[in-house]
Order: C-alpha cells, then structure tokens, then sequence
C-alpha cells in the first residue's frame, strides 16, 4: 500500500492512502478539534473497503473516531474512491474536573480546576511485513493543569511559587502531586499552574 499526503498530487500504484489535514482549531470554551481526512483508492470497492477496516484498526486507539465514510468514483481514472474522516475532540474549561482541594501549609484549601492537559506522543511498531503504520499511545510527555483560587489564598500559593514546594491535592477525589510552574492573579484571584508528577494513569 502506498501512502502519501494529499498534496502534491502524483499518481501512485494502487492501492494507495492519501492523508490530509482537515481540521486543528480551537474552540471558544479553550477546546480543541483535530481532524484528519483518508482517501483510499483502489481498483474494486471490496479493495478499499477492505484497506478502510485496516485503517479503522490502526486509529482508533489514537483516540480517533470515525465521522465520515464515503464510497466515490473518479471518472479520469476510473479509480475507487472511498473517503474517510477522523475527529479527536479535547474538551475546554467549560467540561474539567471541577471540584480541587490544595494542601497548603498543612491547610486544605479549596479551588477550582480551569483545565487539565496531559499530552503523549506518538508510538511507531511498523514492522516491514505490515502494510499499514501501527502505532501507539506512548508516555506522557506533559501533565499540567491550571487552578483558580479565592483571594486569601495569594500568600501560601506565592511562598509556595518561590519555595518551588511540592504540593499535595485532590481532584474530584484523585490525588496528585505537583510542583509550582506558574502564578498569575487575573481580577483579584490567583491561577496556580501545576506541572503533575505523580498522578493516576492516563486514560
């Protein structure tokens, strides 16, 4: 199978996958839509619809749904076209964890999640029989989140900040640990940005 992106065009053997970027924005709620479109071509429908199960298998466990399947047909070829879109949703501040309780000073303190970022990379395990990437969900690579604190709490989180101190907290009933990466105070409230270091597993 051949794989290419979308652009430049060329003509390639069949059966061939070709690759595109259909979305990567940002929501208003701080969200974010990626989205990538898969032509299959091929000599017979059976063809692609068979090489359009293989692609099914190697991205869904990325986290890509499928929300568009689509049989065409290219009249200067003759070729079988089969479109394919994949959508990955990640939800903004409107749909985090709500409910935080910060161990600060040997005090609970009560605060409210704005976001929670966790990121990994990609994993490549193609082997050179495989006619399809296989790939995987690696480590995480960054695993932050973001806290709004009530005014009384600017004196602890700042001595905190300076000190670098590992805190202690929970998140809807999951404990973390995590130390200090940043400290802002936007009307009148502190934002306290946590990179995790001990946390439960990604999903």
């Amino acid at each position: 199978v051949q794989m290419t992106r979308a652009w430049p065009q060329m003509v390639v053997p069949l059966p061939s996958i070709a690759l595109s970027e259909a979305d990567n924005s940002q929501r208003a709620d701080g969200g974010t839509v990626a989205a990538v479109q898969i032509d299959l071509r091929a000599a017979a429908p059976e063809e692609a619809d068979a090489l359009a199960r293989q692609v099914n298998q190697a991205l869904m466990p990325l986290g890509l749904r499928r929300t568009r399947c689509q049989d065409a047909f290219e009249r200067d070829s003759g070729t079988c076209l089969k479109r394919l879109l994949y959508e990955r949703r990640e939800e903004g501040a409107d749909t985090a964890p709500g409910l935080c309780v910060l161990v600060l000073q040997g005090q609970p303190v009560e605060g409210r999640v704005l976001w929670w970022r966790r990121q990994r990379r990609l994993q490549e395990h193609t082997a050179l029989a495989d006619d399809l990437p296989r790939l995987s969900l690696g480590p995480l690579v960054r695993d932050a989140l973001r806290i709004c604190f009530g005014a009384g709490a600017l004196p602890g989180l700042t001595a905190a900040f300076e000190a670098g101190q590992q805190l202690e907290l929970t998140v809807d009933g999951l404990s973390l640990q995590g130390l200090p990466a940043a400290l802002d105070l936007l009307e009148g409230r502190p934002q306290l940005e946590l990179a995790v270091v001990a946390s439960p597993p990604a999903p």
